[in-house]
């Protein structure tokens, strides 16, 4: 699971695209920023530059077909939020290991509660 969240390096100097870095910071003040483009355009670069330039947390998960499971998908989830904040998840995590997988928005709610009482 350890690559998987493993946020990748920059490796070589990137290309800075201001434009781009302003529209992800305004995206900080919203609920939701959907980073989309064809594959070879730059986003994971630009996320790299982006998230280098961060004073705050940034938990990484790298997502393929395999992770289409809900109880798999969220398990991921929940490893990579860990990466930077150790005590996110537990009662989430539980409710995924139970036998009968619970409905997805009762586990959204029970980890974003979680989440919000880390206060990061």
């Amino acid at each position: 699971m350890t690559v998987k969240t493993c946020r990748p390096s920059a490796g070589l100097p990137l290309v800075s695209r201001p434009r781009l870095l302003d529209l992800l910071n305004a995206g900080l003040r919203r609920p939701l920023t959907l980073l989309s483009a064809p594959a070879g355009f730059g986003k994971t670069a630009l996320l790299i530059d982006w998230i280098e330039s961060l004073e705050r947390p940034v938990a990484w998960l790298s997502l393929d077909q395999n992770e289409s499971k809900p109880r798999r998908f969220w398990t991921y989830v929940i490893a990579a939020l860990r990466t930077v904040a150790p005590a996110v998840g537990e009662p989430a995590l539980a409710a995924l290991l139970s036998p009968r997988l619970p409905a997805i928005e009762t586990l959204v709610t029970i980890l974003s509660n979680d989440i919000a009482d880390v206060g990061q």
